[in-house]
């Protein structure tokens, strides 16, 4: 037998050798640790119910009919104006229209549907008077008030209007013409605008035109402008409904929208063609400005409280999952297009689909509740912001308008997630009764993919400082323990890491991924990373679609070719380790989400098959859990130390 006490050198060894590992061993979980928390993108919320109410306060307006005195071609400028050098002023009274030919009905009639024709006029950003040029002017902040500009950002320069004008705007009027049809107003007829009333519709200038003459060619007329304000950050933007059609209740014929200038930029991140062809760039700032727009929009054509209320299609549930009152918009095409999407069955007990009942006057009961569609248009909250079939469902309902279906954006959360989405609670006894929405304390310290598929995060739950409400407490023994997104009922979800975006995250963070503008997440099972021998239950993969087949394929860190997906969905799945490469272990495979999920708004997945640059190469960094990289360390410690004391037997003993 060896004698460490007999031999100092070869004790020094040892013990060298002992702490190493456990050093080692502990850098493992410390690195846990320290990886940053999942952050939401900053939290802007929309403050349309708030001055809704207000603006409720005043005596209904109505527009009326006069006569078009000019073939309305006069006024039908089909095409986007270019944008002219700046400093060029824009024509007084500049129409901005909607990308549709005005002429797409001959002779309209009472059961006649057509392309809404949104007429945006612009006379409160062509006037300098109305908007910052400089710092210490004061201008309206179309709340009633004139108040300072405080701040550069507050400057609305040429660049931001330009942006604004030919690109914010066009594009909101666009996303609304393409999904919503009306019964026109005759072309030989145009919108006479009365006085605007209240603070908030009141602060905008209309052309004198416009109440003598009329606005022709036009179905709805909206005002925009852009000031300071006191609240800089609050929001992106807001949108009212000011005047109404006097022959149908509550229904929408003139409104306002405003742009907070701080949020503006003065060029755009993606093109014209990129929004057409594939729905835009979801990595993109601008993508989210736009939806902003087409978001705040919607409000003024009638996704509101009041209107829903009016309309007959509100209404309120005695109790669900223990909540009792909960607001619903239960309209005949909302309740099929919720079938649709949810994967409901006809047996199912489905009272309607949920409006939000959380958080300030703001965001109450004019959204979509969060929790049932996150990542929708008119969720409360934006994030990537989906038009699907539910709002273009909520807008049927009221009546006057029919659907386009045919451009619906694909929505993945909650698809195909059965009633249990909206009869049970989200996570009961730590585990998700949703697990492709919610998660649960079996997955708080694993990787996965967020819901956008934009982000590698983990399930974020934390300590609030009281109980929550006994509905809304999902954990055995941990009353405080909840998720920690807002409006989410205290349901956990997955919540990226902070330098996890699979187009500019870090592989110290996010290892075995390839990080480039194309790259999504992917949900993996046993899939383990070769140069350090770390399991990973999620990894960001480059993306190439075919639109004309709707398939899709993809390049894993270290690949030298590419593996098909095909549609993707119904369980499909393919193994890394099949790709030419050697950066996995055999064994380990990715699961393929439907097309839709990883190739809309990835315009550079429809370029050639070009690899993302030197990201293919993983790194040996290690992030995952404590039990995945620890005990995999104790393990190589035990063995090295094993392996030391065998060869100083042997060398004693003269083996």
């Amino acid at each position: 037998m060896v004698n460490l006490s007999s031999c100092p050198c070869l004790r020094v060894v040892v013990m060298y050798t002992v702490v190493l590992c456990f050093s080692t061993f502990i850098t493992d979980v410390a690195a846990v640790r320290n990886v940053p928390h999942p952050v939401e993108p900053s939290l802007v919320e929309c403050v349309h119910d708030h001055l809704a109410a207000e603006q409720e306060g005043e005596p209904l307006t109505y527009v009326s009919f006069g006569k078009a005195k000019v073939p309305s071609a006069e006024t039908a400028d089909s095409t986007l104006l270019t944008a002219p050098s700046d400093g060029i002023p824009l024509p007084v009274q500049h129409r901005i229209v909607e990308m549709q030919a005005v002429d797409s009905v001959s002779n309209p009639s009472a059961s006649t549907w057509a392309p809404i024709r949104i007429a945006v006029f612009t006379p409160d950003l062509e006037d300098s008077t109305r908007y910052c040029t400089a710092v210490g002017q004061h201008r309206p902040d179309y709340y009633g008030n004139s108040i300072e500009c405080t701040s550069a950002e507050d400057i609305l320069t040429d660049r931001k209007k330009r942006v604004l004008m030919d690109y914010l705007l066009p594009e909101a009027v666009k996303a609304h013409a393409s999904r919503l049809m009306v019964h026109p107003v005759a072309h030989d007829t145009t919108i006479v605008v009365k006085p605007m009333r209240g603070r908030y519709c009141g602060s905008f200038t209309v052309p004198d035109a416009h109440k003598t003459e009329g606005v022709a060619d036009a179905d709805f007329v909206v005002y925009a402008a852009a000031g300071p304000t006191s609240t800089p950050k609050s929001f992106i933007a807001w949108a009212l409904t000011c005047q109404w059609f006097a022959n149908e209740v509550r229904h929408p014929a003139v409104g306002v929208i405003y742009f907070n200038p701080r949020y503006l930029p003065e060029t755009i991140d993606e093109t014209l063609e990129e929004v057409a062809l594939h729905g835009g760039d979801a990595f993109g700032s601008s993508d989210r400005l736009r939806r902003s727009a087409a978001h705040e929009l919607l409000h003024a054509l009638g996704f509101t409280y009041r209107v829903f209320k009016a309309r007959g299609v509100f209404a309120t549930v005695p109790s669900l999952r223990g909540k009792t009152n909960v607001p619903v918009l239960n309209g005949t095409a909302v309740r099929a297009a919720a079938k649709a999407h949810y994967g409901l069955s006809d047996s199912d007990l489905f009272y309607g689909l949920e409006l939000e009942d959380e958080g300030a006057a703001g965001t109450t009961l004019s959204h979509w509740k969060r929790r049932s569609a996150k990542d929708e248009l008119m969720a409360a909250v934006l994030n990537v912001a989906r038009y699907s079939r539910l709002s273009i469902a909520a807008m049927e309902d009221l009546g006057f308008y029919k659907g386009n279906y045919e451009n619906i954006e694909h929505l993945a959360y909650g698809y195909d997630s059965g009633i249990v989405m909206f009869n049970e609670k989200c996570v009961m006894e730590g585990k998700s009764n949703v697990p492709s929405v919610f998660c649960g304390t079996s997955s708080s310290s694993v990787r996965a993919c967020t819901t956008d598929r934009l982000q590698v995060g983990h399930c974020h739950l934390t300590y609030f400082s009281s109980p929550l409400p006994s509905n809304e407490q999902y954990f055995a023994n941990s009353p405080k323990m909840g998720g920690a997104l807002p409006y989410m009922d205290y349901c956990p979800v997955i919540q990226g890491l902070g330098n996890a975006a699979c187009n500019s995250g870090s592989l110290k963070v996010i290892p075995g991924s390839v990080i480039s503008s194309s790259s999504r997440c992917f949900d993996t099972s046993n899939l383990i990373v070769r140069a350090n021998y770390v399991t990973v239950n999620a990894i960001c993969a480059q993306v190439h679609c075919d639109n004309k087949t709707r398939t899709y394929e993809v390049l894993v860190s270290g690949a030298t070719s590419w593996l098909y997906c095909g549609s993707g969905g119904h369980g499909r799945t393919v193994f890394p380790a099949n790709s030419g490469g050697n950066d996995f272990v055999s064994g380990g495979k990715i699961a393929c989400p439907r097309y839709e999920e990883v190739c809309y708004a990835n315009p550079d997945a429809f370029d050639g098959k070009s690899a993302a640059s030197t990201t293919l190469t993983t790194t040996t960094t290690t992030t995952t859990t404590p039990m995945n990289n620890g005990t995999h360390r104790l393990a190589v410690c035990v063995w090295t130390v094993a392996g030391v004391l065998l060869a100083l037997f042997a060398t004693t003993a003269n083996l």
